[in-house]
């Protein structure tokens, strides 16, 4: 038996991580808020309740079960890919490994759960489940985290990933994108590019008294002026970037505008592709009622309006990692602390032209939507 039949890769991999989808159960919420999760079990395991955008039901799942992508993170990799990528980024190198996959020819397969996994056990994550908890933002540095947090969630996000695999597809094989897409998350630049707008905008944390917010399978809702990002049942964060404020600077506030509210569910409604995940069916079925969500379900009844409506979203993640329209060009080259180290690599410049190129017909703000489904001001539905 060869030995990688004895690695069985990660079939599932969950585009919002489990341990945050738990956070929708209404026991388990609140048992984690306390300190007690543990007594209240496996965060896999607990029970939510879904809107299936696919199949307009609402049924009950556990977590495991919900905001995954089947087979995404699994990518074979050829002898001839191996030796045409070479070619590419190594070029002296190409003729010895094209000699040893000659004498070698069985394929590779790369797993990229580990990455997924790894990424979920940086400051980012930590940054977003402490706001959770704590329900504020403890200090200027915990919201540089958080901000960090929110755009390499969006970086994993269901639009982002399903969009940029197919648009690779058409000029490399899967493997090469999520080689990339690894090498964009571990770039200092492109984090730098995404978060700076997002440190001197005005940081607004709204809290409600009772679980208010479903989670919609990509929760950092990018518009052209900022993010609105569901953080927990009763969390929400936007960040406006029409307002400068100092990087100390933030506000929380109890409660929400009832027209606040229903524009946000316009959003997040704009956001959600498979599943809408909830605590009780009852939210649900309200949600399902409202007119917005029977012309997201129509426009994800076909193949053609459920790929318009990914490119679409897509397209406004790589506005916010591209950073909203107002970090200039040559950024790169003026920024000393991390130029030499992460520009010097290749595989750097590679992906920042990777994204150049995707963001090229949306180079003006005007292009972008300032709506995204309600997004900006969230205000009240036409």
């Amino acid at each position: 038996m060869r030995a990688w039949n004895l690695y069985q890769p990660t079939s599932r991999n969950h585009y919002n991580p489990c341990f945050w989808v738990a956070l929708w159960n209404k026991s388990y919420f609140q048992a984690w808020q306390s300190g007690s999760a543990g007594a209240a079990g496996c965060a896999r395991a607990q029970a939510v309740w879904v809107l299936n955008l696919r199949s307009d039901r609402i049924y009950e799942s556990n977590v495991e079960g919900v905001h995954y992508q089947k087979g995404f993170g699994v990518a074979e990799i050829t002898a001839d890919s191996m030796v045409d990528w070479c070619r590419r980024w190594h070029p002296a190198k190409a003729q010895g490994l094209a000699d040893y996959v000659q004498q070698n020819p069985d394929p590779l397969h790369l797993d990229f759960e580990p990455t997924l996994h790894g990424l979920e056990q940086l400051h980012g994550y930590d940054a977003i489940m402490d706001a959770v908890r704590h329900e504020r933002i403890l200090s200027a540095a915990h919201k540089g985290f958080l901000a960090c947090g929110v755009m390499t969630h969006a970086m994993r996000s269901y639009e982002f990933s399903t969009s940029m695999l197919e648009r690779q597809r058409q000029k490399q094989g899967k493997w090469e994108y999520l080689w990339l897409l690894k090498t964009a998350m571990a770039n200092e630049l492109v984090l730098a590019r995404a978060t700076l707008p997002l440190a001197m905008g005005e940081w607004t944390l709204w809290r409600t008294p009772d679980l208010t917010f479903p989670l919609c399978d990509s929760p950092v809702i990018i518009h052209r002026d900022g993010i609105v990002a569901v953080l927990s049942p009763r969390l929400l964060l936007q960040i406006d970037l029409t307002v400068a404020r100092p990087e100390d600077h933030w506000i929380r506030r109890d409660g929400i505008p009832r027209e606040m509210l229903d524009g946000l569910r316009g959003a997040v409604l704009g956001n959600s592709f498979k599943e809408l995940v909830a605590w009780d069916r009852a939210t649900l079925g309200e949600w399902r009622g409202d007119p917005r969500c029977r012309m997201r379900l129509e426009a994800l009844a076909s193949r053609e309006g459920r790929e318009a409506t990914l490119a679409a979203a897509a397209e406004r993640v790589i506005w916010g990692i591209m950073g909203f329209g107002r970090v200039p060009d040559d950024f790169e080259t003026w920024a000393p602390a991390v130029r030499d180290r992460a520009l010097a690599s290749e595989k750097g410049q590679a992906v920042l032209s990777e994204l150049r190129a995707c963001a090229a017909r949306d180079r003006e703000r005007e292009g972008i939507d300032n709506n995204a489904g309600g997004t900006p001001g969230m205000g009240k539905r036409k």
